[in-house]
């Protein structure tokens, strides 16, 4: 029996030591403003309690090209989950508008802070991103694709 994407992902990490597993990175497409919601989907893969993942997110257009928001000119966002956030539990972040600009067509994930309940924390490089998606290519799609369900979800 083969197993679960995030099982899979657990095993195969055991000891990298990266904080989290992402299950979903997905944006809604604009709404009739342009505004641009983002979700987040992860779990906590360490043995520690996470208090806050931050996650540092780029918007980028159809072409590939990064895409400013019409409102306060920013490609660049950080995202912040607030937990608690127990080893083993699935957690799921929701932004609202996060940008605005029609044009926008995926989220780009390229950095991850995580912080625990204990004060330590954890700073994902820019080369192991990837390696935080539970599904590959995760990262570079586009919007609404990953619209799916896993284990509970």
């Amino acid at each position: 029996m083969r197993a679960s994407p995030v099982r899979r992902v657990q095993e195969e990490r055991q000891g990298s030591r990266l904080p989290l597993g992402i299950r979903l990175l997905w944006c809604e497409p604009p709404d009739s403003v342009g505004g641009v919601s983002v979700l987040i989907r992860f779990v906590n893969l360490g043995d520690k309690t996470i208090k806050y993942a931050r996650f540092q997110v780029v918007s980028y257009n159809e072409v590939g090209d990064v895409v400013a928001s019409e409102i306060g000119n920013r490609h660049e966002v950080n995202l912040e989950y607030t937990g608690p956030a127990q080893p083993g539990k699935d957690c799921q972040g929701a932004w609202a508008s996060v940008w605005y600009n029609s044009t926008i067509h995926r989220p780009h994930i390229v950095g991850v802070t995580v912080e625990y309940m204990d004060g330590s924390s954890a700073t994902v490089k820019a080369e192991q991103i990837q390696s935080l998606f539970v599904e590959p290519r995760m990262n570079q799609e586009r919007c609404k694709l990953f619209v799916y369900s896993l284990g509970s979800w």
